[in-house]
């Protein structure tokens, strides 16, 4: 059961403050330390006194079932437990403050599911940076060998699909230092050929871990949409899917049109024979965006994907079954000209 406490000192001031209740708050103890409590949260009261006073005042503990606070869209009730904290001689000198059994309001909720986003803002711009430095290196060492072997067509070709994706990453992270990651640049897609260059460009990570990777094309239009964007939350699913699926494993990749609604939609379905999932749903997303592998990233792949799909006016469907594998639909519009 999660709690929310801090302490305050003969003078009602805030003494310290626990993590939750700087998450609820959106402040942390820095913020509000040596504050009065009732300048963050609203007033405690029992009757028409200030409930935490009359403890500092009498020394006596004092509990309160069921008390309303009030939050910027309702009033939430809980429990609030008040423990005199004294000195050696006895003598009051502040007061601790548990609040138990919080109902959950409107905007706490929306807080909790943005704190990915919230989260992933912070990272983000040290990231970036961090990612130029060894981008150049690579981007160095992808030209040497492109001109020491230019006489392997294949590898020819593979290094230039390197330096062209090298490009446009450090393109992108100039562009994301500088603007939002959403302001990217839109364009006529041809979403076959776009999964065409992520199948070659993902096939030697499939042959390395004995993944068997099966394409099939429909007829679907161009969109309009960010290429580079799509392309990684693609590879964000696809190479998620190989990590997890044992040796002989086989990965789906489907593109086709639907309609749902009236409206026509280009999908890109993605299964793999991996795991599984115990349940199914699109709150796969929320669940795994706070979930990773031990040592391998912070587990934001497939809510970024997730978002940037949702960005250019799709979304996601999710299925799923414990020891058969995972699908995952992607619904673009297809008028999205």
């Amino acid at each position: 059961m999660r709690s929310y406490t801090f302490t305050v000192d003969d003078r009602l001031r805030i003494s310290s403050w626990n993590k939750d209740l700087g998450t609820l708050s959106g402040k942390d103890y820095l913020d509000v330390c040596g504050m009065i409590y009732y300048e963050v949260i609203p007033k405690i009261r029992k009757g028409d006194a200030d409930a935490i006073l009359r403890v500092l005042e009498d020394g006596k503990p004092a509990m309160i079932n069921g008390y309303n606070f009030e939050c910027v869209y309702e009033e939430v009730r809980a429990d609030v437990v008040i423990d005199p904290i004294t000195d050696d001689a006895g003598i009051v000198k502040g007061a601790g403050v548990t609040i138990i059994n919080l109902q959950s309001c409107v905007l706490e909720k929306k807080l909790q599911q943005l704190q990915p986003i919230i989260d992933i803002g912070n990272i983000a711009p040290m990231l970036a940076h961090g990612v130029r430095n060894p981008l150049n290196a690579i981007k160095g060492a992808v030209v040497y060998i492109k001109d020491k072997y230019a006489d392997e067509k294949t590898l020819v070709e593979f290094t230039g699909i390197m330096e062209e994706e090298i490009s446009r990453l450090d393109n992108f992270v100039t562009k994301f230092l500088c603007t939002s990651f959403f302001d990217a640049e839109i364009s006529e897609t041809d979403v076959n050929a776009m999964i065409k260059r992520l199948e070659l460009f993902t096939s030697f990570q499939a042959r390395t871990c004995n993944i068997n990777v099966i394409c099939k094309y429909g007829d679907v239009p161009p969109i309009m949409l960010s290429s580079f964007q799509v392309e990684q939350a693609l590879l964000n699913i696809i190479n998620n899917a190989i990590e997890a699926m044992p040796s002989e494993g086989r990965l789906f990749v489907e593109t086709s049109v639907e309609k749902r609604s009236e409206q026509d939609y280009i999908v890109i379905q993605i299964s793999d024979t991996g795991p599984g999932m115990v349940n199914s749903g699109e709150n796969y997303v929320n669940i795994l965006s706070n979930v990773r592998i031990k040592g391998e990233g912070k587990g934001f792949g497939l809510f970024i994907t997730r978002e940037v799909i949702q960005y250019h006016g799709g979304h996601m469907e999710i299925q799923s079954e414990k020891g058969i594998g995972t699908t995952i639909k992607i619904f673009l519009p297809a008028n999205k000209l």
